[in-house]
């Protein structure tokens, strides 16, 4: 459910298997690694924000990762989006320490913020992404950008504010 993990620090050590429901058994001490069972289809608003989470792994039955899910998440070093997430949400992953991401190719719209400020290196977009919300990318440390031709709008300051970035190709949706 929403803000289902805010603030945790630590990883699953007793439960046999991994349940969002009170009394989830958590440990201070140990990182967070987390492989999202096949069953869930969704994550509620802010699930993981502010948590101790250094991976994750999204299966395909989640449609979309909402709003603030794994924002803050300064620990969070990579995520797997799995082949049914067509939606990333505004500021999903802002300020988080992701520096890969693997996007699946249904994946058609980022959303506002969605990974501002987070510490992204690399970039590789799906060709079937439509959208680039305001900010998107924002403050991240991206080298090099290759716009696929199905991008048709990037929002206002999507690539701003990113030093490190040396090489952008604009593919053919866009005039």
């Amino acid at each position: 459910g929403d803000f289902a993990f805010d603030g945790v620090r630590g990883s699953p050590h007793v439960c046999d298997q991994w349940e969002i429901r009170e009394g989830i058994c958590w440990q201070e001490s140990e990182p967070l690694s987390v492989a999202i069972p096949s069953s869930v289809t969704t994550i509620g608003l802010f699930a993981f924000r502010n948590s101790g989470l250094t991976s994750v792994v999204v299966p395909d039955g989640v449609a979309a990762i909402p709003e603030g899910a794994f924002q803050n998440t300064y620990s969070l070093a990579s995520a797997t989006l799995g082949s049914g997430v067509t939606t990333v949400n505004a500021q999903a992953f802002q300020n988080s320490g992701l520096t890969s991401v693997t996007f699946g190719d249904a994946l058609t719209t980022i959303g506002e913020e969605a990974f501002a400020w987070s510490g992204l290196t690399s970039l590789n977009l799906p060709g079937s992404v439509t959208s680039i919300g305001p900010y998107a990318f924002s403050g991240t440390h991206i080298v090099s950008v290759v716009l696929p031709d199905s991008v048709t709008e990037i929002g206002q300051n999507a690539f701003s504010r990113i030093a490190e970035l040396t090489n952008l190709t604009i593919g053919a949706g866009l005039t």
